[in-house]
């Protein structure tokens, strides 16, 4: 009756997760300061792709979201220690 939905929350999130790998690929400068280079950078980069390919497929999408929950709060521990918070 309403046609396919073209603006799936699968797509959404993908389309959301393809921006970074961007800074991780080109050596942003933030990525430098945090002593990642270029291992960390590049492996980032790898698993946040690995993770937007897995989230599209739907058998598999709990694994994508223990992926991209395990980058994130990976992150956001990066960043506090960078700002010295933590």
């Amino acid at each position: 009756m309403f046609g396919k939905n073209y603006l799936s929350p699968e797509i959404i999130i993908t389309s959301l997760l393809l921006q970074t790998p961007y800074y991780k690929f080109s050596a942003h400068t933030y990525i430098a300061e945090v002593r990642l280079e270029p291992f960390g950078r590049i492996g980032i980069g790898v698993l946040e792709l690995i993770s937007t390919v897995l989230i599209l497929i739907l058998r598999r999408i709990w694994v994508s979201v223990l992926l991209i929950l395990s980058i994130i709060s990976d992150v956001i521990i990066m960043h506090l220690h960078y700002c010295k918070l933590a």
